[in-house]
């Protein structure tokens, strides 16, 4: 090509901006992943705390929920001489 059409003098200008270009967006882009990651590593924590929060709670109140019939008959066994209670047991015996 000749060289007065000014095709080969442009390139060189343009080749340079679109580099500027595509920097200044991988700067834009990497930036606003920093940004973001920040965030996103801040509310992971916040979620693992959580969660752990809660499996605790949730240990608390299965160890609350657990509990030992015979134990508790244990704890009662020495109030039952009430009347009501002789009756009961007397009623309750198999018949003879």
């Amino acid at each position: 090509m000749p060289a007065a059409s000014g095709l080969w003098e442009d390139p060189p200008l343009a080749s340079w901006n679109s580099v500027q270009g595509y920097a200044l967006s991988a700067s834009a882009f990497v930036t606003g992943y920093l940004i973001c990651d920040h965030f996103v590593e801040r509310n992971r924590h916040l979620l693992k705390r959580r969660l752990l929060q809660l499996r605790e709670q949730r240990a608390q109140v299965a160890a609350f929920h657990e509990f030992d019939l015979d134990a508790e008959h244990r704890l009662t066994a020495e109030k039952r001489t009430t009347r009501f209670f002789e009756l009961f047991d007397k009623l309750g015996q198999a018949y003879k």
